[in-house]
């Protein structure tokens, strides 16, 4: 099963990864954090870092909700819950002030560049996300004035400049059977069967 916490560590650390290779520090360049602590107040450890962050879960209807049906023992079969596919939204924000906010705006750039280069993580190149869910795809969100401002009052961001990312399709899907249903023994009464 797909965990969201190990989904959005291995991403953390592919970019950590690229950018730590653009230009090394002792420092983390990204943390996977809240933005703000639960009082509502910037927390410390944030400053001269990009916060990564969960914004967002999205049920993805796009693939439909099929019940797949598969042989069970005997003479039965199970019907498994359908899988859920779920798209997380990630907040990139730059916790750089003063002097360092065009090196934030460096920082953020190199990210949306690595993702524009890399916008699937595939087992080839993520083997730890590709060993739990196959592929991964990776897009910018486009955001209007006013989802810009929902946004920020939602995350409680105050004025760093940020880009937001979907993460499509993670899949959830149960191996628990919800039924074991018979096999057909008989042909339906005339009634019910085609004319020829």
């Amino acid at each position: 099963m797909v965990m969201i916490n190990d989904i959005l560590l291995s991403v953390r650390d592919r970019i950590e990864s690229a950018l730590q290779a653009a230009q090394s520090r002792d420092e983390e360049w990204i943390r996977l954090t809240n933005l703000t602590g639960l009082d509502g107040n910037a927390q410390p450890e944030t400053a001269g870092r990009i916060v990564m962050s969960l914004a967002a879960l999205q049920h993805d209807t796009s693939l439909g909700a099929f019940t797949p049906i598969r042989a069970g023992n005997g003479e039965g079969y199970a019907i498994a819950s359908p899988p859920q596919f779920i798209d997380a939204y990630v907040l990139f924000t730059s916790c750089f002030v003063e002097a360092g906010y065009a090196a934030g705006l460096a920082v953020l750039s190199r990210i949306i560049e690595y993702l524009q280069e890399y916008p699937v993580f595939d087992a080839a190149r993520s083997p730890e996300i590709g060993a739990l869910m196959g592929n991964l795809a990776i897009e910018l969100v486009g955001l209007d004035l006013s989802q810009t401002s929902h946004l920020a009052t939602y995350t409680g961001l105050k004025g760093q400049p940020f880009v937001l990312y979907r993460l499509r399709r993670l899949p959830f899907a149960g191996a628990a059977i919800s039924a074991v249903v018979p096999a057909v023994q008989e042909a339906p009464p005339p009634v019910l069967q085609p004319r020829e």
